[in-house]
Order: structure tokens, then C-alpha cells, then sequence
């Protein structure tokens, strides 16, 4: 399975991708992490949703998920 991490959940675009995602076993999204363009209530709720997903305090430790 392909992991994905996300950087800043901005757009509309993550979600309707999640929607695909959950429907394959092929691809998923692994891990976020938040430069602070949403609130960390907002990052918490889309990770929930989504889960399995790793909350990352940096860049560094995004790279680090497989």
C-alpha cells in the first residue's frame, strides 16, 4: 500500500481524494502535518476521520512515515 503524507490541509481537494482512497486498498493517507494554516483542532478532526493518520510536529518527521 502507497502511504501519503499531507502538508497543510488547505483545500477541498484532500477530502474528496480521501473519499476515493478509502474505496481502494491500494493507497491511504498516512500522516499530516500542520504549518499552521488550520487550526489544530481542525488538523485533529481530519486525521480522525481518516485514521489511521499520524499527526507530525515537523517536515522531518512526515518524511519518516511509511
Amino acid at each position: 500500500m502507497l502511504n501519503i503524507g499531507l502538508v497543510d490541509i488547505d483545500t477541498s481537494h484532500l477530502l474528496a481524494f480521501a473519499q476515493i482512497l478509502k474505496q481502494s486498498d491500494q493507497a491511504r493517507y498516512a500522516a499530516v502535518f500542520n504549518n499552521g494554516v488550520r487550526g489544530t483542532d481542525e488538523v485533529a478532526a481530519f486525521a480522525k476521520a481518516f485514521s489511521p493518520m499520524r499527526i507530525c510536529q515537523s517536515m522531518e518527521e512526515l518524511a519518516s512515515v511509511s
